[in-house]
């Protein structure tokens, strides 16, 4: 009896094994259950994760959109830099090829300038300006007129080169032979200035010097009168030769 005792205490031992061991099961389970629930966690943090990463998918997404758009707009800054680039040689190969047209004219006529920027000669009296300098339409048209009516066909190589530095404005030391034409280079740009200046009003009724030739000798300053009648005919103006006579008379 004392041995059944004893495998009855062994089976309580059992038992209590049993019981140790439900409890480690449902500890087992307990730790299962806790196992679950940080894997659901983790599961959670991974959804999420995911979610973000999806987001910054979405977002990544909207970027290389904007990527592609600044793409294009750099394409195109580039391409319009690469026109204008081509545009600006263009431009300088058409003013050399211009500069050389100059000079070879210039060479042709044996017209020799030192300056910068020079205005261009012309080889015609049009293209001389006067339709920017005289800004009146009839003084422009009786001065080339007169012109057409003079010795002058067309221009000299002094004035194709002063007659557009002149009426630009520009100061002018011109050295050419006797019969260039040097009297009517200056004496046209001046007729402009004056044509400019005068009112209507006072046309014919001015009796003040309004330009003033100086020449060398008496025989040269009565040239320069008659080449500045023949030039200003038909626009009121009236020139004179200034000599001791006059200046006393004028003085009277």
């Amino acid at each position: 009896k004392g041995g059944g005792k004893g495998k009855g205490g062994g089976k309580d031992d059992v038992s209590g094994s049993s019981d140790e061991s439900e409890t480690s099961s449902s500890g087992s389970a307990s730790e299962s259950d806790d196992g679950s629930g940080e894997q659901d966690a983790r599961a959670g943090a991974d959804s999420d994760d995911g979610g973000a990463g999806g987001s910054a998918g979405g977002g990544s997404d909207d970027e290389d959109g904007g990527d592609v758009q600044l793409f294009r707009g750099s394409a195109a800054a580039a391409r319009r830099k690469s026109d204008a680039r081509a545009g600006d040689k263009a431009a300088r190969k058409k003013r050399q090829v211009r500069m050389e047209q100059i000079a070879a004219f210039r060479r042709k006529l044996g017209i020799r300038v030192k300056g910068e920027g020079v205005p261009e000669p012309v080889a015609t009296f049009d293209a001389a300006g006067f339709g920017g300098a005289i800004r009146s339409r009839r003084a422009r048209a009786t001065i080339l007129g007169n012109i057409e009516a003079s010795a002058y066909k067309e221009p000299t190589a002094v004035q194709m080169q002063a007659l557009p530095a002149l009426l630009a404005g520009r100061d002018v030391l011109a050295c050419a032979p006797t019969g260039s034409g040097k009297t009517a280079a200056f004496l046209l740009p001046i007729l402009g200035r004056l044509c400019n200046g005068a009112r209507k009003r006072d046309a014919g009724t001015l009796r003040e010097v309004r330009a003033l030739v100086l020449a060398p000798t008496h025989e040269l300053a009565q040239q320069t009168l008659r080449e500045f009648n023949r030039l200003s005919h038909g626009l009121g103006l009236k020139g004179a030769l200034l000599t001791k006579s006059t200046a006393a008379g004028a003085g009277g």
